[in-house]
Protein backbone atom coordinates (compact mmCIF):
# COMPACT_ATOMS: atom_id res chain seq x y z
CA UNK A 1 0.00 0.00 0.00
CA UNK A 2 1.34 3.43 -0.94
CA UNK A 3 1.21 6.32 1.51
CA UNK A 4 1.73 10.03 1.14
CA UNK A 5 2.88 12.07 4.13
CA UNK A 6 3.24 15.78 4.79
CA UNK A 7 6.22 16.68 6.94
CA UNK A 8 7.41 19.79 8.77
CA UNK A 9 10.93 20.15 10.07
CA UNK A 10 13.39 22.53 11.69
CA UNK A 11 16.31 22.48 9.28
CA UNK A 12 18.72 24.10 11.72
CA UNK A 13 18.94 20.77 13.54
CA UNK A 14 19.37 18.69 10.36
CA UNK A 15 21.95 18.02 7.66
CA UNK A 16 19.44 18.52 4.87
CA UNK A 17 16.81 16.21 3.42
CA UNK A 18 18.83 13.49 1.68
CA UNK A 19 20.10 10.59 3.77
CA UNK A 20 23.78 10.73 4.78
CA UNK A 21 25.87 8.24 6.76
CA UNK A 22 25.99 9.07 10.47
CA UNK A 23 24.12 12.37 9.96
CA UNK A 24 20.64 13.38 11.08
CA UNK A 25 18.63 14.07 7.91
CA UNK A 26 14.94 14.13 7.06
CA UNK A 27 15.02 11.17 4.69
CA UNK A 28 17.28 9.15 6.94
CA UNK A 29 15.12 9.74 10.02
CA UNK A 30 11.84 9.00 8.23
CA UNK A 31 13.26 5.77 6.79
CA UNK A 32 14.63 4.73 10.18
CA UNK A 33 11.24 5.11 11.84
CA UNK A 34 9.24 3.54 8.99
CA UNK A 35 11.59 0.54 8.89
CA UNK A 36 10.95 -0.01 12.60
CA UNK A 37 7.20 0.16 12.08
CA UNK A 38 7.25 -2.18 9.06
CA UNK A 39 9.97 -4.44 10.53
CA UNK A 40 11.77 -4.27 7.17
CA UNK A 41 13.64 -1.67 5.16
CA UNK A 42 11.43 1.13 3.86
CA UNK A 43 12.66 3.77 1.42
CA UNK A 44 10.91 7.06 0.79
CA UNK A 45 10.73 9.38 -2.21
CA UNK A 46 10.48 13.10 -1.47
CA UNK A 47 8.86 15.80 -3.56
CA UNK A 48 12.16 17.65 -3.39
CA UNK A 49 15.34 18.05 -1.39
CA UNK A 50 16.41 20.82 0.95
CA UNK A 51 19.90 21.78 2.05
CA UNK A 52 21.22 21.96 5.58
CA UNK A 53 19.53 24.71 7.56
CA UNK A 54 16.47 24.93 5.29
CA UNK A 55 13.09 24.45 6.96
CA UNK A 56 9.81 23.03 5.66
CA UNK A 57 6.17 23.28 6.69
CA UNK A 58 4.58 20.95 4.14
CA UNK A 59 7.22 18.75 2.51
CA UNK A 60 5.71 15.70 0.82
CA UNK A 61 7.06 12.17 0.51
CA UNK A 62 5.67 8.77 -0.47
CA UNK A 63 6.57 5.18 0.40
CA UNK A 64 5.15 1.66 0.29
CA UNK A 65 4.21 -0.49 3.28
CA UNK A 66 3.27 -4.19 3.29
CA UNK A 67 1.39 -3.82 6.58
CA UNK A 68 -2.19 -2.61 6.94
CA UNK A 69 -2.16 0.51 9.10
CA UNK A 70 -4.60 3.41 9.09
CA UNK A 71 -3.14 6.82 8.15
CA UNK A 72 -3.92 8.40 11.53
CA UNK A 73 -2.30 5.50 13.35
CA UNK A 74 0.72 5.74 11.07
CA UNK A 75 1.05 9.43 11.84
CA UNK A 76 0.93 8.81 15.60
CA UNK A 77 3.41 5.95 15.41
CA UNK A 78 5.90 7.96 13.35
CA UNK A 79 5.70 11.07 15.53
CA UNK A 80 6.24 9.02 18.67
CA UNK A 81 9.65 7.90 17.36
CA UNK A 82 10.85 10.76 15.17
CA UNK A 83 13.46 13.25 16.28
CA UNK A 84 11.80 16.35 17.76
CA UNK A 85 12.97 18.47 14.82
CA UNK A 86 10.68 16.50 12.44
CA UNK A 87 6.89 16.16 12.56
CA UNK A 88 4.40 14.35 10.33
CA UNK A 89 1.42 16.64 9.70
CA UNK A 90 -0.75 13.96 8.12
CA UNK A 91 -0.64 10.70 6.21
CA UNK A 92 -3.00 9.31 3.59
CA UNK A 93 -3.32 6.39 1.21
CA UNK A 94 -2.71 7.16 -2.48
CA UNK A 95 -2.78 5.22 -5.74
CA UNK A 96 0.07 2.81 -6.35
CA UNK A 97 1.28 4.86 -9.33
CA UNK A 98 1.44 8.12 -7.36
CA UNK A 99 4.90 9.72 -7.14
CA UNK A 100 5.65 12.57 -4.72
CA UNK A 101 8.23 14.09 -7.04
CA UNK A 102 6.68 13.64 -10.48
CA UNK A 103 3.07 14.33 -9.47
CA UNK A 104 3.78 17.56 -7.60
CA UNK A 105 1.61 20.45 -8.79
CA UNK A 106 3.54 23.36 -7.25
CA UNK A 107 6.27 24.25 -4.79
CA UNK A 108 6.51 27.39 -2.68
CA UNK A 109 9.83 28.72 -1.43
CA UNK A 110 9.99 31.52 1.14
CA UNK A 111 13.10 33.57 1.80
CA UNK A 112 12.92 35.57 5.03
CA UNK A 113 15.37 38.43 5.53
CA UNK A 114 15.46 40.51 8.69
CA UNK A 115 16.23 44.15 7.79
CA UNK A 116 15.48 45.44 11.27
CA UNK A 117 17.44 45.15 14.51
CA UNK A 118 19.46 41.94 14.87
CA UNK A 119 17.43 39.30 16.71
CA UNK A 120 19.25 36.16 17.95
CA UNK A 121 15.94 34.42 18.71
CA UNK A 122 15.00 34.22 15.02
CA UNK A 123 18.54 33.73 13.74
CA UNK A 124 17.92 30.11 12.72
CA UNK A 125 14.75 31.01 10.81
CA UNK A 126 15.78 34.01 8.75
CA UNK A 127 18.79 35.71 7.26
CA UNK A 128 19.97 38.38 9.69
CA UNK A 129 21.46 40.58 7.01
CA UNK A 130 21.78 43.48 9.38
CA UNK A 131 24.20 42.48 12.14
CA UNK A 132 27.38 43.73 10.44
CA UNK A 133 25.53 46.69 8.95
CA UNK A 134 24.45 47.90 12.39
CA UNK A 135 28.02 47.70 13.70
CA UNK A 136 29.27 49.59 10.65
CA UNK A 137 26.50 52.20 10.93
CA UNK A 138 27.18 52.79 14.63
CA UNK A 139 30.91 53.12 13.99
CA UNK A 140 30.22 55.65 11.23
CA UNK A 141 27.94 57.71 13.48
CA UNK A 142 30.46 57.65 16.33
CA UNK A 143 33.28 58.85 14.09
CA UNK A 144 31.18 61.62 12.52
CA UNK A 145 29.71 62.95 15.77
CA UNK A 146 33.11 62.78 17.51
CA UNK A 147 34.92 64.75 14.84
CA UNK A 148 32.05 67.11 14.04
CA UNK A 149 30.42 68.11 17.31
CA UNK A 150 27.63 70.09 15.63
CA UNK A 151 26.55 67.27 13.33
CA UNK A 152 23.04 65.90 13.92
CA UNK A 153 21.87 62.36 13.26
CA UNK A 154 18.23 62.55 12.21
CA UNK A 155 15.63 59.97 13.21
CA UNK A 156 15.42 57.17 15.73
CA UNK A 157 18.46 54.88 15.53
CA UNK A 158 16.43 51.77 16.39
CA UNK A 159 13.31 52.39 14.31
CA UNK A 160 15.11 52.46 10.99
CA UNK A 161 16.81 50.23 8.45
CA UNK A 162 20.19 49.10 9.80
CA UNK A 163 22.24 50.44 6.90
CA UNK A 164 20.54 53.83 6.60
CA UNK A 165 21.87 57.08 8.10
CA UNK A 166 20.71 60.66 7.67
CA UNK A 167 23.07 63.33 8.98
CA UNK A 168 22.93 67.11 8.94
CA UNK A 169 25.89 69.51 9.14
CA UNK A 170 25.17 73.16 10.00
CA UNK A 171 25.96 75.91 7.50
CA UNK A 172 27.21 73.48 4.83
CA UNK A 173 25.84 73.25 1.32
CA UNK A 174 24.64 69.66 0.87
CA UNK A 175 25.15 69.59 -2.90
CA UNK A 176 28.72 70.85 -2.56
CA UNK A 177 29.33 68.17 0.07
CA UNK A 178 28.03 65.48 -2.29
CA UNK A 179 30.41 66.62 -5.05
CA UNK A 180 33.38 66.39 -2.70
CA UNK A 181 32.30 62.96 -1.46
CA UNK A 182 31.79 61.77 -5.03
CA UNK A 183 35.33 62.83 -5.93
CA UNK A 184 36.50 60.48 -3.16
CA UNK A 185 34.38 57.58 -4.45
CA UNK A 186 31.74 57.94 -1.74
CA UNK A 187 28.12 57.83 -2.88
CA UNK A 188 25.50 59.73 -0.90
CA UNK A 189 22.33 61.73 -1.47
CA UNK A 190 21.03 65.04 -0.18
CA UNK A 191 17.80 65.64 1.73
CA UNK A 192 15.37 62.97 2.93
CA UNK A 193 14.74 59.81 0.92
CA UNK A 194 11.46 61.10 -0.49
CA UNK A 195 13.00 64.39 -1.65
CA UNK A 196 16.30 63.15 -3.05
CA UNK A 197 17.13 64.89 -6.30
CA UNK A 198 14.79 67.84 -5.64
CA UNK A 199 16.62 71.19 -5.40
CA UNK A 200 14.26 72.67 -2.77
CA UNK A 201 14.91 71.98 0.93
CA UNK A 202 13.35 68.72 2.14
CA UNK A 203 9.81 69.27 3.41
CA UNK A 204 10.21 66.17 5.59
CA UNK A 205 13.22 67.56 7.43
CA UNK A 206 11.43 70.87 7.75
CA UNK A 207 8.37 69.11 9.20
CA UNK A 208 10.41 67.39 11.94
CA UNK A 209 11.62 70.79 13.10
CA UNK A 210 15.16 70.77 11.75
CA UNK A 211 16.70 74.24 11.56
CA UNK A 212 17.17 75.59 8.05
CA UNK A 213 20.97 75.77 8.47
CA UNK A 214 20.90 71.99 9.09
CA UNK A 215 18.48 71.20 6.29
CA UNK A 216 20.80 72.70 3.67
CA UNK A 217 23.67 70.58 4.93
CA UNK A 218 21.77 67.33 5.03
CA UNK A 219 23.03 64.07 3.48
CA UNK A 220 21.96 60.41 3.52
CA UNK A 221 24.14 57.31 3.46
CA UNK A 222 23.26 53.67 2.83
CA UNK A 223 25.46 50.72 3.68
CA UNK A 224 25.13 47.35 1.99
CA UNK A 225 27.02 44.43 0.58
CA UNK A 226 29.40 45.21 -2.28
CA UNK A 227 28.24 43.53 -5.51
Amino acid sequence: MRYLISVSYDGSKLYGFERQPNKLTVQGELERVLSKIAKKEVLIKGAGRTDRGVHARDQKAHFDLDIDIKPEGLKRAMNSMLDSSIYVNYAKVVNDDFHARFDVSKKIYEYKINLGEYDPIINSFCYNYNRKLIKLRNYFIKEITTKYKDAKVNGDLKQRLPGNINISFPNIDGEELLLKLDSQGICASAGSACSSGIPEPSHVLNAIGLERRYIRGNSSYNFGRRK
